[in-house]
Formats: C-alpha cells, sequence, structure tokens
C-alpha cells in the first residue's frame, strides 16, 4: 500500500520541478534528460522521482558566462 503523504510529497515536487523546468524553458535555456529533449511535464516526473536513481543537471554556459543549456544525466545511488 502507498503512504498517501508520500504520494502528496511525490506530486508536489513535480509540480515545483515543473514549474523551475518552465522558468528555465521560457528564458530561453535548452533542456534534456540523458540527451533527450522531452515533454517538459515528463521530464520533471523523471527527475523528482528519484527511487535509487537520481539526475545531476549539467550547466552549460555560452562564451559570455550566461546560461544556455541544462543537461540532466542520471547519476546511481547504488
Amino acid at each position: 500500500m502507498t503512504d498517501p503523504l508520500e504520494t502528496l510529497l511525490q506530486k508536489n515536487r513535480q509540480r515545483e520541478v515543473k514549474a523551475y523546468l518552465n522558468r528555465l524553458s521560457k528564458s530561453g535555456t535548452k533542456l534534456s534528460v540523458e540527451g533527450y529533449s522531452i515533454p517538459l511535464s515528463q521530464m520533471a516526473k523523471v527527475i523528482s522521482l528519484s527511487e535509487g536513481v537520481c539526475y545531476m543537471p549539467d550547466y552549460l554556459t555560452d562564451e559570455d558566462g550566461d546560461l544556455v543549456e541544462i543537461r540532466f544525466n542520471r547519476v546511481s545511488l547504488n
């Protein structure tokens, strides 16, 4: 049986991650997970559901130091 509080916390985390990704995307920052561009809602779900796996952001900047891309790469916690 799934813990209702845990489910609520996961949904809240997904919403927060999606809002963060939306802000980045609207500012022109390219986003990808494991090299793939996927819908932001799916990206938020993948990033926020870390059961034994987490995603570490790799921040890429242009020659002026402005953020242009974030690549989320899988990191094993085991």
